[in-house]
């Protein structure tokens, strides 16, 4: 297969088989590898990245690289679906299209307190169609949202790519741009809706993303640190 070329910032680590590459990707940040790894796996069915990062921050503010990610992934992934395809953001951490799951996003770190010394940030999504119709009614697969062949090694070095643009717009000008880009995709925004997870439960009127990188729900702020941390990981 292909490998992706990837920008200076990011070494690439290639695994293959039944390997997980998020729960490699922590293995790997456990031993304190630098910042920028990029662990993927080749495997043909499924896009499976993962990538390592350094903050130094406190755990609220750094965990704001998650909803950062999914923004990134979800511009990468846009960049390969059809374009009849609406693609929406679900809080805290799927790509939809068109209303049906397209990737998950997924978060660990070393769980120390304080500003974790690393934080892992990981995407999966199904390649290929089933071979069953209908047996996946509420998913999409990166073919059936693209209606062709995706090259993942593109797939790879686009989320790369995104996702270091957006670290550095969040960088120089804080995390306002980053909620702006959020909630013009997200999903049930304006609307009355309930969100229930990780042992929280909130609802009204979603409004979105905060400057704090908090979901706004019928006036309650829910963050990211109020779920449990397997809902994530």
């Amino acid at each position: 297969m292909v490998k992706p070329v990837l920008p200076p910032a990011y070494d690439l680590v290639v695994i293959a088989g039944e390997r997980d590459a998020f729960d490699r990707a922590c293995e790997l940040a456990r031993r304190r590898v630098e910042d920028g790894l990029l662990v993927w796996n080749e495997r043909r069915d499924r896009l499976e990245l993962a990538v390592v990062v350094e903050p130094e921050a406190p755990l609220e503010e750094s965990l704001r690289a998650l909803p950062v990610f999914v923004l990134a992934v979800g511009d990468a992934l846009g960049a390969f679906t059809a374009p009849a395809l609406p693609l929406a953001l679900r809080w805290p951490a799927t790509v939809l299209v068109d209303g049906g799951e397209l990737a998950r996003i997924r978060c660990a770190w070393d769980g120390n307190g304080g500003a974790p010394a690393w934080l892992v940030l990981g995407v999966e999504a199904a390649v290929h169609e089933p071979e069953e119709p209908g047996r996946m009614p509420d998913r999409f697969t990166l073919e059936g949202a693209a209606g062709e062949p995706v090259p993942l090694a593109r797939v790879v070095e686009q989320i790369a790519r995104q996702f270091l643009l957006w670290v550095d717009r969040w960088q120089r000008e804080g995390f306002a741009p980053v909620a702006r880009a959020w909630n013009q995709r997200l999903d049930g925004a304006g609307r009355v809706g309930t969100v229930k997870l990780g042992g929280v439960e909130a609802a009204g009127v979603i409004e979105g993303l905060d400057e704090a990188g908090r979901l706004r729900v019928g006036g309650r702020a829910v963050s990211l640190l109020d779920l449990a941390p397997e809902v994530l990981a």
